[in-house]
């Protein structure tokens, strides 16, 4: 399970595994993008990133599963 903020979630599926590449997620074993979640200012969704970050796992999975029960792939819901 990995947390980061990301200035934007990129508006092509091809550019997804790029993106696997160069953030290292396969080092975090990550390969879907399960919870999101968007702010207006930068320094509070870092903030956010921070609070998340501190959370044991089982707080994550529950946040995750309250808006994705079936860790559905959201990435390509958001980009056709």
């Amino acid at each position: 399970m990995h947390t980061s903020t990301y200035h934007v979630i990129p508006a092509k599926a091809g550019i997804y595994s790029d993106l696997i590449k160069k953030f290292n997620w396969r080092r975090y074993c990550v390969d879907k993008l399960v919870y999101f979640e968007t702010h207006d200012d930068i320094k509070m969704a870092i903030l956010r990133e921070k609070q998340i970050k501190k959370w044991n796992r089982d707080w994550k999975i529950n946040l995750i599963e309250q808006t994705n029960p079936g860790w559905i792939d959201l990435y390509y819901e958001l980009n056709g």
